[in-house]
């Protein structure tokens, strides 16, 4: 891995704001040294950096939800850890609203399908 091309993306204006993932992040959690967490690829949405780990074009560090399809066909593969922590995201609706069909397809598709592709870190 210390030779394969690092793929970032950008977090948006906010990042700094919050504990992100990122490859510094993780060269610390693991202990690995001799890789330069800087270098490699850039891109400015996560979608992107999964399109370029798709194509062969480096190692990247995704939301094993976005790309719990890939993993599973063999596409991408998560060779190792560590799993890092994620920001936390909120299903949200106003009191009733879990009434409305839209409201509940959109519940019961994040329990049956999100919520188990989703790392459980400490």
């Amino acid at each position: 891995m210390t030779r394969a091309p690092l793929i970032h993306f950008e977090w948006g204006p906010n990042a700094s704001k919050v504990s992100v993932p990122s490859w510094r992040g993780w060269c610390e959690t693991s202990g690995l040294r001799g890789i330069d967490p800087d270098s490699g690829i850039t891109f400015n949405d996560e979608n992107s950096a999964i399109q370029a780990a798709l194509a062969g074009q480096g190692v990247a560090l995704l939301s094993l939800a976005l790309v719990a399809a890939e993993l599973k066909s063999g596409a991408l593969m998560q060779p190792f850890g560590p799993v890092l922590k994620g920001l936390r995201y909120d299903l949200v609706y106003p009191i009733g609203a879990e009434q409305r069909p839209a409201i509940a397809a959109m519940r019961d598709w994040v329990q049956g399908d999100v919520l188990p592709h989703l790392p459980q870190v400490d």
